[in-house]
């Protein structure tokens, strides 16, 4: 059976059509590009100080849509319920609260302490002995998600009970919350 000439160049047409959709989709799925143990100097942390500038813009902009895209779906779904509980509504003025203590940016680097990465979650833990992130003195855990090529900030969890010092500790709930389901 002849294929026509008509055919033929359509049937390339949808090949390079479906090429096109395809490809930068198997870009993206790409493997987490932190190792297991990293540092501020370790490959791939730059995409997370990336993240963290871009959602530090996001909030200085007073931008909803853009910090959305910077952080998972239950992130942003916590801060607006913590927002409502509070008497608040999850806007522009919330957004810049967030970065009132310097932005996540400054601190990603500045007290980061450890960072570990199993599957597509990375986890950097930053001393906060300026309780400028949380309540108190102590540590603070920050939780990214690598989703389709890219970094989403999935949780801030601080760690008051938690010396910067206490390295030993730090690993074993660093354990405990990498081993949980992911969230998206």
């Amino acid at each position: 059976m002849a294929i026509d000439r008509a055919t033929q160049a359509m049937l390339m047409v949808m090949a390079l059509g479906a090429a096109l959709v395809a490809v930068p989709w198997l870009k993206r799925s790409s493997k987490n590009p932190l190792p297991d143990a990293f540092y501020p100097g370790s490959v791939g942390f730059e995409q997370l100080q990336i993240t963290a500038q871009q959602i530090d813009d996001a909030c200085t902009q007073g931008d909803l849509a853009a910090f959305q895209l910077h952080v998972t779906q239950r992130r942003a779904q916590d801060l607006a319920r913590r927002a409502e509980l509070a008497g608040c509504s999850f806007d522009a003025a919330a957004l810049g609260q967030l970065v009132r203590s310097g932005g996540l940016a400054q601190h990603l680097s500045a007290d980061f302490l450890q960072g570990q990465t199993f599957g597509d979650r990375s986890l950097v833990v930053l001393s906060d002995n300026s309780g400028q992130l949380a309540a108190d003195n102590g540590v603070q855990m920050i939780a990214f998600t690598w989703h389709f090529g890219r970094f989403l900030l999935d949780d801030i969890l601080p760690a008051q009970n938690l010396a910067p010092s206490d390295l030993s500790s730090i690993a074993g709930w660093l354990g405990r919350y990498l081993h949980l389901p992911p969230t998206r």
